[in-house]
């Protein structure tokens, strides 16, 4: 097992590892999705402000997540130092293993490094084993829009989150 900053060499593994893990439509609207799933995107995800971590067993990428300071904060206007946590994917037939809580774990010790007050993350809500692992966390639900999107002629909710961090 292995944790470590990707690379733009790493593009095309992180794309195959988003196509086997959307099989559900958790990775947002179909528009969201589409882009999500583009090497574009992924290589925009694999640059500053971006660290975007994966989970390594072997050659195997099996997950990956990426974090990201945060250009204005919505919950403080005032504060600038909080993070942003997103594509978090664990693959399918690794789910269950502790690879997103490891890399969960990560962005949070990262974000902390860097003074972050706290983080924030979307989730949509099919996916129960994410929501569990981020309140695990401690990360709290701060908004809901409901019927977010639609997959498969089922709507979908998305849950604000927010955890803090170094806080005095």
């Amino acid at each position: 097992m292995q944790i470590r900053q990707l690379n733009l060499e790493d593009a095309p593994a992180l794309q195959s590892l988003r196509r086997i893990a959307d099989v559900d439509g958790t990775l947002g609207r179909p528009v969201e999705r589409q882009r999500a799933l583009t090497l574009e995107c992924i290589e925009q995800q694999l640059r500053p402000p971006f660290e975007t971590l994966g989970y390594f067993i072997g050659e195997d990428m099996v997950g990956s997540a990426s974090l990201s300071r945060m250009p204005e904060c919505p919950i403080d206007p005032e504060a600038t130092d909080w993070f942003g946590l997103s594509s978090v994917i664990v693959h399918p037939d690794f789910r269950g293993r502790g690879i997103g809580r490891a890399l969960l774990d990560e962005c949070i010790s990262r974000a902390s490094k860097h003074g972050a007050k706290g983080m924030l993350l979307v989730v949509n809500v099919p996916n129960p084993g994410a929501v569990a692992l981020y309140e695990s966390f401690r990360f709290e639900t701060w908004s809901t829009y409901e019927g977010a999107y639609e997959h498969n002629g089922q709507r979908i909710d998305q849950l604000s989150m927010r955890k803090w961090l170094n806080v005095a």
